[in-house]
């Protein structure tokens, strides 16, 4: 939360409908203060009937918001609504769908921001047009992947917002295991072995770390089995993501972190010693993936606001302001 100072004519009227609270409310209206006029050597200026002087306009002190409309879902990826989380992470969109952003002051902003351009949104790339200024909410949506950046200034500070569209190549799971029915059985029975481990994790780091490292796990299984190697865990597991975004329904930010975890896990290459070197040593694997989530080179979504993409040591992806 930031503190933004916004310049009110002194006349002006605003309605508080959408306070975030009373209390926050009757907070933010006691606070409004007009400044006295001075003269050259900082002493009040008096009226003809001896009374200091105010000037025009009130400088009132707002605690701003930034915030998402996200789809929610549960760990069984049952959908359960949708979020209105303060943005302070990366977010994730597909290509093509809407993501709604709003500036949230616990007050209603229409009423405060008719004159000035207290209100903009820069939106590069996106195919809707940037709003209007002075206007609260934002609907973005892009054609393309990648890293996307919004940036709405606000009374004169400018926030960013990160958004990634995740790439989920253009095979799916289905093609590739018609395509390479024996690479697809060893990829299964290595996906068993990761989901094994990860479940034996969940109980001391929660589910949310444990299905990244099992993410990790299963791509730096399939990159040391080297009758698959880093070119097929990537495929395969890139794959995988596809069918999660086109066949079933995921959520742009389980691909966001499991694309960026998969990745880490195939460069994660450990095999056995003679005559096993072409096979996984799972220890191996398992004491650097440790080490990797605790230094936060794994993502996972925040465990307060699901909608969102941090590093497993709980630091920010990227440095906003």
């Amino acid at each position: 939360q930031k503190l933004y100072e916004l310049r009110l004519p002194k006349d002006a009227e605003f309605s508080t409908e959408r306070a975030m609270s009373t209390l926050t409310s009757q907070r933010l209206l006691a606070g409004r203060q007009w400044k006295k006029k001075l003269d050259a050597k900082g002493k009040p200026i008096l009226d003809g009937n001896g009374n200091e002087q105010n000037c025009a306009s009130a400088a009132l002190l707002l605690p701003v918001e930034v915030k998402s409309h996200t789809r929610l879902v549960d760990p069984t990826n049952r959908h359960k609504g949708f979020t209105a989380g303060v943005v302070n992470n990366l977010l994730s969109a597909w290509k093509g769908d809407p993501l709604n952003l709003y500036v949230d002051a616990g007050i209603d902003l229409q009423h405060v921001t008719s004159q000035d351009n207290q209100i903009t949104w820069s939106t590069p790339g996106s195919l809707r047009p940037a709003p209007p200024a002075n206007s609260v909410e934002a609907t973005i949506s892009w054609h393309n992947d990648g890293i996307k950046t919004v940036e709405v200034t606000i009374f004169g500070k400018k926030t960013s917002v990160i958004v990634d569209i995740p790439w989920v190549g253009d095979v799916s799971e289905d093609e590739l295991i018609l395509m390479d029915p024996l690479s697809a059985a060893r990829v299964s029975w290595w996906a068993s072995a990761a989901n094994v481990w990860a479940r034996s994790k969940e109980s001391s780091l929660g589910y949310f770390k444990a299905n990244a490292l099992q993410h990790a796990y299963w791509s730096a299984l399939l990159a040391s089995d080297l009758s698959l190697g880093s070119a097929k865990a990537i495929l395969f597991t890139t794959a995988h993501e596809f069918s999660n975004c086109y066949k079933d329904n995921h959520v742009a930010v389980d691909s966001t972190m499991d694309m960026r975890n998969n990745f880490i896990g195939s460069n994660s290459i450990h095999t056995l010693p003679s005559p096993d070197a072409d096979l996984p040593d799972h220890l191996a694997i398992q004491r650097d993936l440790m080490s990797k989530l605790t230094a936060g080179q794994l993502w996972y979504t925040d465990e307060d606001d699901n909608s969102q993409v941090v590093k497993t040591n709980g630091k920010k992806i990227f440095k906003t302001p």
